[in-house]
């Protein structure tokens, strides 16, 4: 393969040339390497395809990260409230229950409606 005058051209089994001067087989060969300065190597393109699928990826699981914490949020929020809303609904099945078997809340809450016992005389407030 040739290049220019400055660099390393092989002939074959004989030996390496450079110029004028011939080297034997004997001694170790070295390539030059030349540098192309005039566009960006193959590499850069390749790290650039790298990084910028690195980045897009980065953004998506970080949009999914933020998703994931908001709906984690939001459960505990919910979660709370079924609690709440659960120790509601003990309390008033408690008061069903007293209404319907316990004869001093069945009295009591007679007596706020305005009702007495048989003989009994029944004072209404004015409010």
């Amino acid at each position: 393969m040739a290049r220019h005058s400055n660099t390393y051209t092989y002939t074959g089994f004989s030996g390496i040339q450079m110029g004028q001067r011939h080297f034997s087989l004997n001694t170790p060969r070295t390539r030059s390497v030349t540098r192309n300065t005039e566009s960006a190597p193959r590499w850069f393109a390749f790290a650039v395809a790298v990084s910028v699928t690195f980045l897009l990826c980065l953004a998506i699981n970080l949009r999914s990260f933020s998703e994931l914490r908001a709906e984690i949020e939001q459960n505990k929020t919910l979660d709370a409230e079924v609690n709440r809303l659960n120790n509601d609904n003990l309390m008033i099945q408690e008061q069903v229950f007293n209404l319907k078997n316990d004869p001093a809340t069945i009295e009591r809450e007679a007596r706020k409606l305005g009702m007495g016992r048989i003989g009994e005389r029944v004072l209404v407030s004015a409010n």
